[in-house]
């Protein structure tokens, strides 16, 4: 028997083999929050991306990150910290601390790696510690710990010690 779904897909498969424009969704409108962040980012303006990321869900802060990371000096600066964390190779976003590997991106490992005397539950390309990353799930709602939210929690760190602009700019000084 027909279902009001069922309805719904003949509908879409019609207007799909017609080619009709009528018959398409409306797109969606721009996340305005979103759109206000880019804007900061385009005019340097950290005041603005600070307050803005303030009052932000968690979802836009997400999408804030994916369009800073499409910046060219962002992208190399990730591959410099992993170059410096020795994840530069294909298999970085797996490492742990000391050299070891994990095999699965559904979280975080935490796992505690003694080496040389030391301990650390640092993990991925850029070497996140497990309290870090906990504090990174809290504010941006990261799922899982695929080589995206690894990239994206970069980001938020650099972001977090005010110095994105800088990157982006190739402002860099010791």
């Amino acid at each position: 028997p027909p279902t009001a779904t069922s309805g719904a897909v003949a509908d879409a498969c019609i207007c799909a083999l017609a080619g009709s424009q009528a018959c398409k969704k409306p797109s969606e409108p721009p996340n305005q929050e979103l759109e206000s962040l880019k804007k900061a980012l385009k005019e340097r303006n950290r005041g603005k991306m600070r307050e803005l990321l303030g009052k932000a869900d968690q979802a836009t802060k997400r999408e804030f990150l994916r369009v800073a990371l499409e910046e060219p000096n962002v992208k190399a600066m990730l591959r410099v910290i992993r170059y410096a964390e020795g994840t530069d190779a294909e298999d970085g976003y797996t490492k742990l601390f000391g050299n070891e590997r994990f095999d699965s991106f559904k979280q975080h490992p935490y796992r505690k790696v003694e080496k040389d005397g030391y301990e650390s539950t640092a993990a991925g390309a850029y070497q996140i510690l497990y309290r870090t990353w906990d504090g990174l799930v809290q504010e941006y709602g990261f799922s899982d710990f695929s080589p995206e939210s690894q990239d994206m929690a970069a980001v938020a760190l650099i972001l977090r010690r005010g110095a994105l602009v800088d990157v982006i700019e190739g402002e860099l000084y010791t």
